[in-house]
């Protein structure tokens, strides 16, 4: 049996042996000290009894992923991922995970995961090979919709890296994949506001236009058994599905609502929830306006600022100052002066600031129990004979202000370059991705039935009163400069 754990890893750099001792199970260990100690705390590991050396392979594959030492240069004479480049604890325990199945794949086959690594094979025999027996596999999970296809080659992912590795390190003589590059069209933006390449040269028009190379292998899901289904986190929920949805027992509890309309009304990730400081929340009271800037950490720990109701401000300031948080408040304080002094999680816990959100137990609420009030609200609606809530996602309140803050700016007239600027913001997006697009794609279509415009528009009169000035203070900038350009030609 395969286990996967989490333990507490001391993984920093320049470590030697202080000369001093440590009792461990009766025998006395040197110890070592770190010039730039960092303990990483929930540290995922693989342990087995049966398949002990596999998971000391798993488990320094693991270590040195987090730490930068993992790269794939010179893999089949190609330059690929560069030195240092190092990943989060939550993107590891998935690794972890891909390689928990695998092993266990093995072991219930009864296969070695080295097994013909060592020696030449060919063509035919490659597909007898552990990793390629685990593709088949993974495509039989995927083709019985087990997991989604995406899911399928992540796991697949996760074990061509960690054979390209074992190559890298000398634990196998060759690698089974074979490497090819294939041609990626670049994704083009077909509004009036495209990129305007009348005055460029041709040879950026040329890189514009010419196809991105990406290297793939063979150890992978054919596209033929992606699924045609529209991803259902990237949709925006109907009023049905809202009102179902608020309308369980389970959702009557006040946090959990907060959780939802942070979602709905802010257009927040899991993750942001769980992260916003308690500093951003004021008493609205104390002021005349409509809206609020609560500045988050996003994703890839980008920093925004996003527009909160007054109403909703009013609630998350009631929850800020509950008696039952307030009795938990002192456990948080207890559970930052428990973690380590180089700990990565007291690291986090400084970069956020106290959390809005904490439970029982004083610690920030984990983004698993904000996208679980949608699965957990769904057996409820099951006894009821109500399949509803089978497909919408959390991640799907997201979608839905989106969707409903773009229809909105389009009834108010706003140009196209505009609400593009403004939802990036809002949204926390680099560029114009194709989710961006396909949520303007999906406001163009919606056509709202009576209550759910008064839903809409009770929500977000606040926040479009607040857009419209700024898109007029903008078009005043925009007119002086236009005028102070041409002053400048005249004189």
């Amino acid at each position: 049996m395969i286990l996967k754990k989490a333990i507490e890893l001391e993984v920093g750099a320049l470590g030697s042996f202080n000369g001093e001792t440590e009792e461990l199970n009766g025998e006395h260990l040197r110890v070592i000290k770190y010039q730039a100690p960092e303990v990483v705390l929930k540290f995922p590991v693989l342990h087995s009894t049966s398949m002990m050396s596999e998971c000391l392979d798993a488990n320094l594959f693991l270590q040195q992923k987090y730490t930068g030492r993992v790269n794939y240069k010179d893999i089949e004479d190609k330059n690929r991922d560069s030195d240092g480049e190092t990943v989060q604890v939550v993107t590891l325990d998935k690794i972890a995970a891909s390689l928990k199945a695998y092993f266990t794949f093995c072991e219930e086959e009864s296969l070695d995961i080295y097994d013909g690594l060592l020696n030449t094979f060919s063509a035919d025999q490659k597909l007898w090979l552990p990793p390629y027996r685990f593709k088949s596999h993974v495509i039989d999970r995927v083709k019985s919709r087990e997991i989604e296809f995406s899911s399928g080659n992540l796991l697949l992912l996760h074990v061509k890296q960690f054979y390209e590795w074992m190559y890298k390190t000398g634990r196998i003589d060759k690698i089974p994949f074979d490497y090819k590059y294939v041609s990626v069209s670049k994704g083009k933006d077909k509004d009036d506001d495209e990129l305007d390449f009348l005055f460029a040269p041709d040879a950026v028009i040329s890189a514009y236009k010419k196809p991105l190379l990406v290297q793939t292998t063979d150890l992978r899901v054919p596209k033929k058994h992606k699924s045609d289904k529209v991803k259902r986190d990237n949709q925006p929920w109907s009023l049905a599905e809202m009102t179902a949805f608020f309308g369980t027992q389970y959702m009557q509890f006040e946090t959990r609502r907060l959780w939802a309309d942070l979602g709905f009304q802010v257009g927040l990730r899991a993750k942001e929830i769980t992260r916003l400081p308690d500093e951003q929340i004021v008493d609205p009271e104390l002021s005349d306006k409509s809206v609020f800037d609560v500045e988050i950490i996003g994703k890839n720990d980008k920093r925004r600022t996003v527009l909160v109701p007054k109403k909703l401000m009013s609630r998350l300031f009631a929850h800020k100052n509950s008696a039952k948080r307030l009795k938990h408040m002192p456990k948080y304080k207890s559970y930052l002066e428990s973690l380590p002094e180089h700990s990565d999680a007291l690291a986090y816990e400084q970069t956020h600031g106290k959390p809005l959100f904490i439970n029982q137990r004083g610690v920030r609420i984990s983004e698993r129990s904000v996208i679980n009030i949608v699965s957990k609200s769904r057996p409820e609606l099951r006894k009821k004979g109500n399949l509803i809530l089978d497909e919408p996602h959390f991640h799907g309140s997201r979608a839905t202000y989106a969707t409903r803050l773009i229809k909105a700016m389009f009834a108010m007239g706003m140009p196209l370059g505009f609400i593009k600027w403004k939802v990036m913001e809002l949204l926390g997006h680099n560029s114009w991705d194709t989710t961006l697009q396909h949520y303007v794609n999906v406001a163009r279509g919606i056509t709202y039935d009576e209550k759910l415009d008064l839903w809409v528009s009770e929500i977000y009169k606040d926040v479009e009163e607040r857009l419209t000035r700024e898109k007029q203070e903008l078009s005043q900038e925009v007119e002086a400069s236009v005028r102070e350009l041409g002053s400048e030609e005249q004189g």
